[in-house]
């Protein structure tokens, strides 16, 4: 994840597709986090193999610092079943 930041909840999902697939899902809950972090991590984890690519992400403002607060984030990857 993001060095010093601790995710508050992450969950997985994943589900079969045809012709071989698994999809594969990662919701995470980040609070007080910068966003330009957040962004870093999407960064990050699309360079993973397999890749993750960011399908959705919500940022909400916090009382802290500025462009800081809590990211909702959906991760998604595809696999081959072998």
């Amino acid at each position: 994840c993001i060095p010093g930041v601790k995710a508050d909840d992450s969950r997985d999902n994943r589900r079969e597709l045809p012709g071989g697939w698994i999809l594969r899902e990662r919701e995470v809950t980040l609070t007080d986090v910068g966003f330009a972090e957040v962004l870093k991590l999407a960064a990050k984890a699309e360079s993973q193999r397999p890749p993750w690519q960011l399908a959705a992400c919500t940022l909400r403002a916090g009382g802290g610092k500025p462009g800081s607060g809590q990211a909702l984030l959906l991760f998604q990857s595809l696999e081959k079943v072998r």
